[in-house]
């Protein structure tokens, strides 16, 4: 079994940065031995970025930005796994503070129907394997106003929760994450599965999407090995499969 302890994390801090994920692949492109939990933060971060060609809102010293170096040398087949250790990794250091999270495919942090934290996950594949993960995560901690475009936002302090200590939740988070990919690493991808699935957001519930062919009332029932969400028409029973992008949510 692959032993679960406390990671050796080397952080650097930034005041005002575009991008702790562009800083960190550039601190990768000087120095290719730059180690697995190497992380960049920073107190104000202008050029954040989100899934596809969205963007991140955060306002300076809010809220907690940082990106996260992994090395996982696992079978590019099993990136979907991936994901969900980062995302459940996520959700299990915040539910020392908050309950009610829940996770939206493939990987926004959710507290009921609102995001309190993104993840944008860009890996690098050599051969068939994932050699090395820049993990992008932004959590809504202090912030209260954001600009119109930003969807159905939420943070700790709207939720109640007061005077979170912004290094110790990274930290706890880090740890978090690291122990959900030693259990990958120890090959307990059922297990892994099983614990995304439970906290789906609107698993098991009707509600309304939308897709190419038009607006559905629909139910997910979860997501297959390559990581596509299934997503069962109500009204014909048959089970629909979506890569990113390609259903929304309404």
């Amino acid at each position: 079994m692959i032993e679960k302890k406390t990671p050796h994390i080397e952080i650097h801090h930034y005041e005002s940065i575009d991008s702790t994920s562009s800083q960190l692949k550039r601190m990768i492109e000087s120095d290719e031995n730059t180690e697995q939990y190497t992380v960049v933060t920073a107190f104000n971060q202008c050029g954040g970025r989100g899934q596809g060609e969205n963007r991140w809102s955060s306002s300076a010293g809010k809220n907690l930005t940082f990106s996260l170096l992994l090395r996982p040398m696992i079978d590019a087949s099993s990136h979907f796994y991936l994901n969900m250790c980062i995302s459940l990794g996520i959700k299990k250091a915040l539910e020392k503070h908050i309950d009610r999270i829940k996770i939206k495919w493939p990987n926004d942090i959710y507290v009921n129907d609102s995001k309190l934290c993104g993840i944008l996950i860009e890996s690098t594949i050599k051969g068939t394997a994932i050699i090395r993960s820049v993990v992008g995560i932004g959590i809504n901690i202090e912030q209260k106003k954001w600009e119109n475009w930003v969807p159905n936002p939420i943070s700790l302090s709207m939720c109640g929760v007061q005077n979170i200590d912004k290094d110790s939740l990274m930290r706890e988070i880090i740890t978090s994450i690291h122990d959900m990919l030693s259990m990958l690493l120890d090959g307990e991808k059922e297990k892994i599965s099983a614990l995304y699935h439970d906290v789906m957001y609107r698993k098991d519930t009707v509600a309304l999407y939308n897709d190419i062919n038009g607006t559905f009332e629909g139910v997910i029932q979860g997501v297959d090995e390559g990581g596509r969400l299934i997503i069962k028409d109500y009204a014909t029973g048959e089970k629909k499969f979506y890569m990113f992008k390609e259903v929304r949510y309404l």
